[in-house]
């Protein structure tokens, strides 16, 4: 009995911060691709910045990060607990949906009408929760004894 909460305990612990990292490192890449892409007022990064142009960068690309913190608020507790298999599962989906978001901020399939950020950011934020709730769903059909 104390092997298997202890087991779970350390699931709980590996996936929390497993999410936490992943959550972080792919917010930062889209945000860096949101900031670059063409057309979006950057703030160069020099270092003499004019007061209160330190956090418009944050404010910049808010559109880009801003799904993966409610995807992190979501998953951290539909995935914490479960197998670790489902938080890997889980990130593979997220890499995947980050590449796609990396195609619509930067309009690498060069449409004429480039998409929208706040609709690439929606898109992002859908599919990062579909991704959580259904392998949650499987994750937890799974872990029944």
């Amino acid at each position: 009995m104390s092997n298997d909460l202890g087991t779970a305990y350390d699931h709980a612990i590996t996936n929390q911060r497993r999410l936490v990292i992943s959550h972080s490192c792919l917010g930062l890449i889209a945000a860096l691709a949101y900031w670059i892409r063409p057309g979006t007022v950057s703030v160069p990064l020099r270092w003499s910045v004019p007061h209160g142009a330190d956090v418009a960068p944050i404010v910049v690309t808010l559109f880009a990060w801003i799904p993966y913190l409610i995807s992190l608020l979501i998953s951290r507790s539909l995935l914490g607990t479960l197998n670790p298999r489902a938080a890997v599962a889980f990130i593979v989906a997220a890499i995947a949906i980050t590449a796609g978001s990396l195609v619509g901020y930067l309009n690498l399939l060069n449409l004429s009408a480039p998409p929208s950020p706040i609709w690439v950011a929606v898109a992002v934020t859908a599919l990062l929760l579909a991704a959580a709730f259904g392998i949650s769903a499987i994750g937890s059909v799974g872990s029944t004894k």
